[in-house]
């Protein structure tokens, strides 16, 4: 039991921390599954339209991020976070006769589950939709980085998705720009021209980057077998 006991107590410390910034940020801690954290921003309980509330939640993300990052926990130390809006979604108090939870419900809660679960992928600890990034679009202290189209698991719809970054953590963002254009070359079915801006994005940021691998396998895999006639320039993370 000692060192279960000592996981919980663990458990309860990241949790705690990341919480803490969640309230903090004004966001409706919704539930706790497993170590996993459900939070939202919207409906009658809070004030606000639809650009506050994707600001809390991105900004909640990051700094939430950061607070882990900081605790130094010797289990529990990174984080992966999905993010959907949407103007659809049914935020109340739903249930049975017997138990009854305010929480949110609706296509986007699923997206935001599924966008969650294709960070292992690529590598990310965010990915967010492009309606959010829209919505945060006078955010002055998130940066952005477009990490393309994708087709997340159980949807038919193309999804725009992109990471988040607090600009004053984010550091040179050139690496960001680099990205951008190997991507744009990328769709344009200028696979040599994007493997080279690819692998160009981790020499500029001196690591590995999980986006740039994964374009660079599927720029690979264009240049040995061709262009199939359906082609289109989507990401299937987790294929």
């Amino acid at each position: 039991g000692g060192n279960l006991d000592e996981l919980k107590m663990e458990l309860e410390r990241a949790m705690d921390a990341v919480v803490d910034i969640h309230i903090e940020h004004d966001l409706i801690v919704d539930k706790f599954i497993g170590d996993a954290i459900m939070s939202f921003r919207g409906g009658d309980l809070v004030t606000g339209g639809p650009r506050d509330h994707a600001e809390r939640v991105v900004r909640a993300t990051l700094h939430g991020h950061n607070a882990l990052t900081a605790l130094d926990n010797p289990y529990f130390r990174e984080m992966k976070v999905g993010g959907a809006s949407g103007s659809d979604a049914l935020i109340g108090t739903f249930g049975t006769s017997k138990r009854l939870s305010y929480t949110i419900l609706g296509d986007r809660v699923n997206l935001a589950a599924r966008l969650e679960a294709a960070c292992n992928s690529l590598g990310l600890f965010t990915l967010f939709c492009s309606q959010t990034r829209a919505l945060c679009d006078k955010a002055d202290d998130v940066v952005w980085r477009k990490v393309g189209a994708m087709k997340v698991k159980g949807k038919q719809q193309i999804e725009e998705v992109y990471e988040a970054f607090l600009k004053d953590t984010a550091g040179d963002m050139a690496w960001r720009d680099r990205f951008e254009a190997a991507l744009l070359d990328y769709n344009a079915q200028r696979f040599a021209e994007a493997r080279t801006g690819f692998a160009e994005v981790e020499g500029m940021r001196g690591r590995s980057d999980g986006p740039s691998e994964v374009y660079i396998a599927m720029c690979d895999d264009a240049l040995k077998s061709g262009v199939p006639d359906d082609w289109s320039p989507v990401l299937t993370p987790g294929k």
